[in-house]
């Protein structure tokens, strides 16, 4: 009899040792899949000058819950932005005087916020036990981290440094042009900074 135990014992240990190893190799790995079809939508032909980059980081803390009930869920996410400040240059008009040597620029444009990129990051979500993220909650979170971002990115100094630049740039290109024998007209209306 003890030895009918043992040869069960024996035999029970063998699966075991068996159904671990099978456990940690390939046989029950978990696998990602992932597919993703890109399609270029259009192409638009622009003319802007960047003149600033600035950085940013923040980090939202977004909460959600009911009044009264303990079904709270909140996210803390880390946003990193990083705004491109510049001129778009599509309304400006540039008249090119060849027998006088002249360019003329007129309707300069104000500075404007050209681009802004931001990653996420998200550190902590907590769902409550009926109150749980949706796609349409992180879509609004990412919208609310842009948004507040973009708000922070006006009320910096990077319009007015923008605005320094441009000047430096019409420097440099008056003084290319004096060393041709050309002129430079600026026509200056005073800019409203956009924002």
């Amino acid at each position: 009899m003890k030895k009918y135990l043992f040869f069960a014992i024996a035999l029970i240990s063998i699966a075991a040792i068996f159904w671990f190893i099978g456990f940690k190799s390939s046989l029950f790995k978990s696998q990602v899949e992932e597919s993703s079809q890109v399609i270029l939508n259009r192409i638009d032909r622009i003319a802007k000058l960047a003149t600033v980059e600035g950085h940013f980081a923040e980090i939202y803390d977004y909460r959600h819950s009911y009044t009264n009930w303990p079904f709270e869920k909140k996210a803390l996410v880390k946003v990193k932005a990083k705004a491109m400040i510049g001129y778009d240059l599509e309304n400006m008009i540039l008249d090119v005087d060849e027998t006088g040597r002249k360019i003329t620029l007129s309707q300069l444009p104000a500075p404007e916020l050209l681009s802004l990129d931001h990653d996420l990051e998200y550190y902590d979500l907590q769902e409550g036990l009926f109150n749980q993220f949706t796609s349409a909650d992180l879509t609004q979170i990412n919208k609310q981290a842009k948004s507040f971002i973009e708000e922070k990115v006006l009320q910096s100094d990077l319009l007015k440094i923008s605005e320094d630049q441009k000047e430096e740039f019409l420097e440099l290109i008056e003084m290319s042009l004096t060393a041709v024998g050309w002129q430079l007209i600026v026509e200056e209306t005073v800019p409203s900074i956009k924002g």
